[in-house]
């Protein structure tokens, strides 16, 4: 028996939330976005029936793909780092560098995949014990792996494919290659193919992709980068992250609810399908008079920087793409936004890549599985053969999607000025029907696909219907948001308990700020820097390249930062270059304080690097001592 799932993507999500104090009580928001042990195992429970009922000698247990989130997670800006899952550490000897901390991409993906493994401690338990109990009942249960476009770096180094054979279960845990591809034929008994199915999308994988030419590729042509890797950290997760390093006082505030529900609509929104809602999605969130929105535009110019200075989002995107980055202003950035990185336009169907499948042509298979886009369809394929009746199944996600509709899209011009006309002498009814909020409606779902295929053996008189393959897909619909309980799924806002024992008093002195490269010979610059809601503020004009500024005796004199060990303890920094006719953004930096394992701070020091954009390079330096 096979038992197929994709697109889990366990996610690294604790240092998404945020902490502040409101009315006297200490807070915490945040999206709770993991699968539960529970759900999985449920689904290892419907393995054990399924396995009993069809009297099934063994199972296959498929992981097809996006099972680790590794792109989107913070750690990838934290100190200013410029390691992304693009950027090849020794591109001149085309590989991705050495296997040891050395290697800062390498350093940062075990970081993250560090803080998926013990957020989901509890998953990998209960798969462990299931993989155990089968094994005792007679019928061992084999595990595998294929990586995704979302984890396909875990397949670059061989302490990284070993750390994941021993989290999956998979034997021998050794350091070999994944495969890209399963495949039991007819001969064995199945006729199946599974892959994750990336490579039926031209924006996910890193080949050309029409008429089937990316399905007999070797390993190393997976390894490379694609388009959506960049949009997926440098756009889904930057935006989120970004406001926090520019509004962390605005997010902590007591009146800052209109900064927190951006917040969380920067979180979820690249699970927003169809994605052309994504900005009705924000408006929906948002009134215009909220401060917050009027962050977006910031936030915006900040993504259209950052692309403008990356060599490989230039040799992505067509041309059109790269002057709308170019001229950075308002209206081209939001095209841009609208238009490429989030376009909505009809995409070719998986089955129509699927058909081109070499074992498909040959006869070996009859039915391809595949999963990527978080749809579950199925479809018919192309039959070589009158008795031939192959088709394509998407195994779809466990991932919350939120799903919109535009109530407007399907109404008539017509049809809507008739309904302002019937509440022409009702001004609030009026307003209400002009309220864009009211003319699309969103709602999270959580998704459960798991897909069974049956050995021929298998298909006999304890099934009536003799039933090869099943597709079972449920749904979970998270409440929007908790008030003061345990999250599970969904928004939360939790009452977080004070602790018992007051930690050491500790305090942050920003000390130097060295200033590496500047926009200009001589750059009048303000700078705002802090740790969670404590702000101080830097400015001074004519900084040049090479200068070392002490801040310890800058005037007015930067205040040490009494730190709070109940808060995320978290240190930003972000500027701006002033001009006579409008000020440029620099680039902003984030990071979390060091912890003992009481929970309080370290005695350290530490440094912040704001770089980016191709113009400016700058590292602030702080220390943590005890308060005096």
């Amino acid at each position: 028996m096979l038992a197929i799932i994709s697109d889990l993507h366990f996610q690294h999500t604790t240092d998404d939330s945020i902490r502040f104090r409101k009315g006297g009580e200490l807070h915490e928001i945040g999206v709770a976005r993991n699968v539960g042990a529970n759900a999985l195992d449920r689904f290892f429970s419907m393995i054990r029936e399924r396995a009993r009922r069809h009297a099934a000698q063994d199972v296959e247990l498929v992981f097809a793909g996006d099972v680790f989130e590794l792109h989107r997670s913070p750690m990838w800006f934290y100190g200013g780092s410029d390691a992304r899952p693009w950027r090849m550490p020794d591109p001149a000897g085309g590989t991705w560098g050495a296997d040891d901390d050395s290697n800062p991409l390498r350093r940062t993906l075990c970081r993250v995949l560090d803080a998926v493994e013990r957020e989901s401690a509890e998953s990998w338990k209960i798969l462990a014990e299931f993989i155990r109990e089968m094994g005792e009942s007679g019928c061992p249960v084999r595990v595998h792996f294929i990586p995704g476009n979302h984890d396909r770096l875990v397949n670059a180094w061989p302490s990284t494919r070993r750390r994941v054979r021993t989290l999956l279960g998979i034997e021998p845990a050794d350091d070999a290659p994944f495969p890209y591809k399963l495949v039991w034929p007819h001969d064995a008994g199945y006729g199946v193919l599974v892959r994750h199915g990336h490579e039926y999308d031209r924006d996910n994988f890193p080949c050309q992709v029409t008429g089937g030419k990316a399905l007999d590729l070797c390993s190393d042509d997976y390894l490379g980068a694609c388009l959506g890797d960049y949009i997926s950290l440098e756009v889904a997760a930057r935006l989120a992250i970004a406001l926090r390093a520019h509004c962390a006082v605005e997010l902590r505030s007591e009146h800052g609810d209109d900064f927190r529900q951006l917040y969380f609509a920067l979180t979820e929104f690249d699970d927003v399908r169809p994605q052309s809602l994504l900005k009705k999605y924000l408006r929906n969130r948002a009134s215009a008079e909220d401060r917050a929105i009027k962050h977006l535009q910031m936030l915006m110019e900040d993504m259209a920087a950052a692309a403008k200075a990356d060599p490989f989002f230039r040799r992505s995107v067509p041309l059109a793409a790269r002057i709308a980055v170019r001229l950075l202003s308002p209206w081209m950035i939001s095209k841009l936004a609208r238009l490429w990185l989030f376009d909505d336009s009809p995409a070719a169907a998986p089955a129509m890549f699927a058909q081109y499948e070499p074992d498909l042509i040959r006869g070996d298979v009859d039915l391809v599985i595949a999963g990527h886009t978080h749809n579950t369809h199925q479809a018919p394929l192309p039959a070589l053969r009158d008795e031939d009746q192959p088709f394509f199944i998407d195994s779809g996600t466990w991932r919350t999607i939120i799903h919109g509709l535009d109530f407007r899209r399907n109404r008539t011009w017509q049809a809507y000025v008739r309904n302002l006309m019937r509440h022409r002498n009702d001004p609030m009814q009026l307003l209400r029907e002009l309220d864009p909020r009211r003319r699309t409606c969103f709602s999270p779902i959580r998704a459960y696909t798991m897909i069974f295929c049956y050995h021929e053996t298998e298909r006999d008189a304890n099934d009536a219907d003799g039933r090869r393959v099943e597709v079972w897909s449920g749904h979970l619909a998270p409440v929007q948001m908790r008030h003061g309980v345990e999250p599970h799924l969904g928004r939360y806002d939790m009452h977080v308990a004070r602790r018992k024992h007051p930690a050491r008093a500790m305090q942050l002195t920003f000390t130097k700020l060295a200033v590496r490269s500047m926009p200009g010979r001589k750059s009048h610059i303000r700078l705002e820097f802090g740790v969670d809601g404590q702000r101080r503020i830097f400015e001074q004009k004519k900084i040049r390249r090479g200068d070392e500024i002490d801040l310890a005796h800058a005037i007015p004199r930067i205040e040490p930062i009494a730190l709070d060990p109940e808060l995320d303890g978290e240190v930003w920094a972000h500027g701006v270059e002033i001009d006579l006719i409008w000020n440029d953004i620099l680039p902003w930096a984030l990071d979390r304080l060091p912890r003992a394992a009481d929970g309080s701070f370290i005695a350290k020091e530490g440094k912040l690097r704001l770089a980016g954009f191709g113009k400016a390079d700058m590292t602030l330096h702080y220390r943590i001592g005890k308060e005096l």
